[in-house]
């Protein structure tokens, strides 16, 4: 279930957002309110109700005396509210009881480490147990699941997830190991790390988490602006998969194969980790290790193989344009996304060429794809069929970047550009004034996100339904 903090400054304005709420529990935060009246808010709401009147010293806002603040929270008994949330550091000021449950709360805006001492201390308190830590770094949040797991087998009700950037995954993950709840915000949030509630609902599917859910995600640093998360979750909605993709936000590649071996059924890599992630991995593919660089890893029987989609994403974006075989190809940039792109054109029989800034990059893959070299400065007197941008020249914010100049392009050339932030980028608009036919790099990173699909579900994707999550996106 999905609880949602309401506050305001009125009672309109407080019973107006509840009213609007699609979350499942509201958490009326008193401490963040005022000038309301806290028995026709508990009356009026339909919905579950949970009264916090958090203190200052524990991440609230209350403003009072200690006893005032206790005694909203038993007038809240009183007036019939579902649950109050007290303090741990409180619950033996709190007189008086009645038919609403007690909500005993533990927050630690600092760490982690201490959330199973609290445990072992608070487990006999109250009705539920609400031990929220901050995760500082990614394994943290494992803290939070093995205790769900504990609290499980001792028959407790628990909440307990990580705040935080690093904490995300314990918000929606939590549900998997048997939390009562979770939280989510509409509007402004009142912890770090709370996820708009309608993403949560749907597209994390939050409530039909279970234990049996796989879990598939997305390795990087940053992740934060990835729309993997979208399409993914989408397919598995779509082909009604108990599955959820989360982005895991990795700063250390070594410490999370080896931490969280075992949790996942499937990732997605990005920069930095597509090649340092192939040291812990059981094994890689061919074509993936000779291109260096892993974007796919698929756990079958307990290990973890590695794979590239890049390349695959690539020439299919090509190929609905043109043949690639016997083609001329120039592509400039011999990075990673140049590597997956140029292993892919040879695979296809095109005829490849590769330019980059970096001489020792070109002579790097020239040499390990067996196809020519040219500097960028001669593009333009190199008669291409197809002409790909493998850098990020162009991407956002410095969208009026181009790799190459007009005079490059030709009526009838096909055009592909990798970048995808924007979708239409300055190259893509000069090359379809020329008479060019155009490929944006979304085209790529779709391809690339259905082949991954196939890979984990071992079906066939809902493609279009991916195609225009993506576009809508974008937009």
């Amino acid at each position: 279930m999905i609880c949602v903090p309401v506050f305001g400054n009125n009672d309109q304005d407080i019973l107006q957002k509840i009213k609007k709420s699609s979350a499942d529990i509201i958490e009326f935060r008193a401490d963040k309110s005022s000038e309301f009246s806290l028995k026709k808010i508990i009356s009026s709401c339909k919905k579950p109700i949970i009264v916090t009147n958090r203190k200052r010293e524990e991440g609230g806002d209350f403003r009072g005396n200690e006893s005032g603040r206790i005694k909203l929270l038993e007038d809240a008994i009183d007036f019939g509210a579902d649950y109050i949330d007290v303090e741990n550091s409180s619950y033996s000021s709190l007189k008086k009881r009645g038919k609403t449950k007690i909500i005993v709360s533990y927050h630690n805006f600092s760490g982690s480490s201490d959330l199973e001492k609290n445990y072992n201390e608070m487990k006999n308190k109250g009705d539920m147990l609400k031990i929220v830590g901050t995760a500082k770094s990614l394994s943290d949040n494992l803290i939070a699941f093995r205790l769900l797991e504990r609290a499980q087998s001792d028959g407790k009700k628990l909440i307990s997830f990580c705040m935080g950037e690093k904490g995300e995954i314990s918000r929606i993950l939590c549900m998997k190991y048997g939390a009562s709840l979770t939280f989510a915000k509409e509007g402004e949030g009142t912890a770090p790390g709370q996820i708009d509630a309608g993403i949560m609902k749907k597209v994390f599917r939050v409530n039909s988490i279970s234990k049996n859910t796989k879990v598939y995600g997305l390795v990087g640093n940053p992740v934060a602006k990835s729309k993997g998360y979208l399409i993914h979750n989408a397919a598995f909605r779509a082909q009604k998969l108990n599955c959820v993709y989360v982005n895991f936000l990795v700063e250390d590649v070594a410490k999370f194969m080896s931490d969280f071996n075992g949790f996942y059924a499937g990732l997605s890599v990005t920069m930095p980790h597509k090649q340092e992630i192939m040291k812990y991995l059981d094994d890689v593919e061919e074509t993936a290790r000779q291109i260096g660089a892993v974007n796919t890893v698929v756990v079958e029987n307990g290990r973890n193989i590695g794979y590239n989609t890049d390349w695959i994403g690539a020439v299919s974006a090509i190929e609905k344009k043109t043949p690639i075989e016997g083609r001329d190809v120039l592509m400039i940039g011999c990075g990673g996304a140049g590597r997956a792109i140029a292993f892919g054109i040879k695979r296809k029989k095109g005829l490849l060429t590769v330019a980059d800034t970096d001489m020792q990059k070109a002579v790097s893959l020239s040499a390990d794809v067996g196809c020519g070299r040219i500097l960028p400065e001669d593009s333009a007197d190199f008669d291409a069929d197809i002409l790909i941008n493998a850098t990020p020249i162009g991407m956002h914010p410095k969208v009026e970047e181009t790799p190459f100049d007009k005079g490059v392009f030709r009526k009838g050339m096909v055009v592909f550009d990798a970048v995808y932030n924007p979708m239409r980028t300055k190259m893509l608009g000069e090359a379809e004034k020329a008479g060019c036919r155009i490929i944006s790099g979304v085209e790529m990173f779709i391809n690339q996100g259905i082949a991954q699909y196939e890979m984990w579900a071992k079906k066939k994707a809902p493609a279009k339904i991916m195609r225009r999550i993506v576009l809508d996106s974008l937009k």
